[in-house]
């Protein structure tokens, strides 16, 4: 009986163990690759311009760094840091849904008709390391009150980037 009680308790410590040291590989990592470098994301904004005349919707969504920030009182944003930037035609006049948005030249629902990535992006001077989205896709996903982006771009520089984040979107 004590032999069993001890091989229970092992087992028990063991499962107890391997649960809470769970690879962290399936976490959203709210960032984004470019040339080999990551660049974090911290904030999501997302902009409502109304109908497309065509049965779509148009919103812009900007991820930033914890260092950007958007300023109520005149609309604009401000500080250093790095930027996704996507304008995302969608089916619902309320918001995104789920569903992939490619990169295209017309505004039809589940696309995008522009985008950017900039790093080391200056908000009130608008300069810094900014390349034009030329090519890719953007796949999103409502989780809750949160939205999950998850993006393969290509970039006017030649170069992929990819990243994905979660996070509330503020209305702004």
């Amino acid at each position: 009986m004590k032999r069993y009680l001890l091989f229970a308790l092992s087992l028990s410590v063991l499962f107890l163990y391997s649960s809470c040291n769970k690879d962290d590989d399936d976490s959203v990592r709210n960032e984004f690759t470019l040339n080999g470098d990551s660049y974090q994301l911290a904030k999501g904004f997302m902009t409502e311009y109304g109908s497309n005349g065509n049965g779509s919707f148009d919103f812009d969504v900007e991820l930033t760094s914890s260092t950007v920030n958007y300023n109520d009182f005149d609309g604009s944003f401000s500080g250093t840091g790095d930027v996704i930037y996507f304008d995302l035609n969608t089916s619902l006049e309320t918001g995104l849904v789920n569903g992939t948005y490619n990169f295209s030249s017309d505004r039809n629902a589940f696309t995008f008709v522009d985008g950017a990535v900039a790093t080391n992006y200056d908000a009130d001077t608008e300069s810094g390391d900014v390349f034009a989205v030329v090519g890719g896709s953007v796949e999103i996903e409502i989780r809750g009150n949160e939205t999950y982006f998850s993006w393969n771009l290509t970039i006017s520089n030649g170069t992929t980037v990819t990243g994905e984040f979660q996070g509330i979107l503020r209305n702004v």
